[in-house]
């Protein structure tokens, strides 16, 4: 909120939502976007047919997902070494994450077949595939790892959206304070229209800076507070003029303006 008009009989002030009102557009249309692209089920198949040929057959790398089945990757049996599980750890906000990869071993290096966080069933597969190369007599192979994203998606998707549709209800905000009139007025317009609260200086009984919430930053250790400006009337009502702001002397020095022209 900043000081648009000051004079020593009159006070305007203003809040622009315009800033919230772009962002909130954006962050909203990710949260559809992200569920619809990104939702749904990838399997990754790794399917293998020996024959009598000179290259003993050959074996394909897919990936399937709903849009349709990618070929990656074809390699012929007699290049196909083996199957290596790699283990890689990631530092990760709060702590590590362990990610587990197979990568095929062919004699022109290493492809990369899948990954997953499961030990378990990365090991699984590796086994399998080794298995199979290790056994001659074995003439097909066909494993598969499903990788599910449609709830995480979804809840990211959910996410954005409560974020980005709050945004946009953001409203702008026009306050002015008339020593001359002795009255007040308080124009809202945003989504929902305008609105406009007015009445007389006299009736109101208090401005209150106040603690609106406070979380703590992980990267510093910090505690962030966000403030809030209301105008409290002699009736109980209380009119929030502005909320959100980590500044607490600039919501002071406000607080010092209103003061100042509708004399309490």
């Amino acid at each position: 909120m900043r000081i648009i008009e000051y004079t020593p009989n009159k006070l305007t002030l203003h809040s622009s939502a315009l800033k919230n009102w772009i962002i909130g557009s954006i962050i909203t249309s990710l949260g559809i976007v992200i569920p619809v692209l990104y939702a749904g089920k990838t399997i990754y198949s790794f399917n293998c047919n020996r024959n009598n040929s000179v290259n003993g057959g050959t074996c394909q790398i897919q990936e399937i997902d709903k849009w349709g089945t990618k070929t990656r990757k074809i390699v012929v049996m007699n290049e196909l070494k083996g199957a290596n599980l790699e283990t890689r750890t990631y530092r990760v906000r709060g702590g590590r994450r362990v990610d587990y990869r197979i990568n095929l071993i062919t004699k022109n290096g290493e492809i990369y077949f899948t990954n997953g966080d499961d030990r378990a069933n990365m090991s699984s597969l590796a086994n399998q595939i080794n298995d199979f190369i290790n056994h001659p007599q074995a003439s097909n192979l066909q494993v598969q790892d499903v990788m599910d994203e449609t709830i995480p998606m979804y809840i990211i998707g959910g996410l954005l959206l409560v974020y980005g549709v709050s945004s946009i209800f953001t409203d702008d905000i026009m306050c002015s304070f008339d020593k001359d009139s002795g009255e007040f007025l308080i124009r809202r317009k945003g989504i929902l229209g305008n609105r406009i609260q007015c009445g007389e200086n006299i009736n109101i009984s208090d401005i209150r800076v106040e603690q609106k919430s406070s979380s703590r930053n992980r990267k510093t250790g910090k505690v962030e507070i966000t403030y809030k400006l209301s105008l409290i009337l002699k009736s109980g009502e209380s009119l929030l003029l502005h909320s959100g702001g980590s500044s607490h002397q600039k919501y002071m020095d406000l607080e010092k303006n209103i003061r100042q022209i509708i004399d309490i």
